[in-house]
């Protein structure tokens, strides 16, 4: 049995996903090694999810997010009112930081959904 085909819109949510973990590093200034020892998976796997080829599951992605300080509805949704206004200008700055590497090339293709086409499932901020 071969494995089931996935559909426009689940590709773009992972990457949209990918998006918001590498803006969640961007902020945090470490690497994906890092990360994968911090919430316990490995390198590889921690790499689908930031490149969309994946999903992440809930209890990894709970890590995930109480090691760095973010909510699961940032995460998946973009949105920053769960979270401290100190936090939230964080990632704002971050955010802005990982879309400058995109313009330039330095940041990985695989994440660069437009952002209005980034969260079908909800609504930005």
């Amino acid at each position: 049995m071969g494995k089931k085909a996935i559909k426009p819109e689940q590709i773009e949510f992972r990457r949209a996903v990918g998006r918001q973990l590498n803006i969640v590093l961007t902020a945090a200034g470490i690497d994906q090694k890092v990360v994968a020892r911090k919430i316990g998976v490995g390198t590889s796997t921690l790499n689908q999810w930031f490149t969309g080829a994946a999903r992440a599951d809930v209890e990894a992605m709970c890590r995930f997010c109480e090691a760095f300080n973010v909510t699961l509805d940032y995460i998946y949704r973009g949105k920053t009112e769960f979270l401290t206004g100190t936090r939230a200008k964080e990632l704002e700055a971050a955010e802005k930081k990982y879309d400058e590497g995109l313009r330039k090339g330095l940041a990985g293709k695989a994440t660069e959904a437009p952002k209005a086409q980034i969260f079908r499932m909800g609504q930005r901020r």
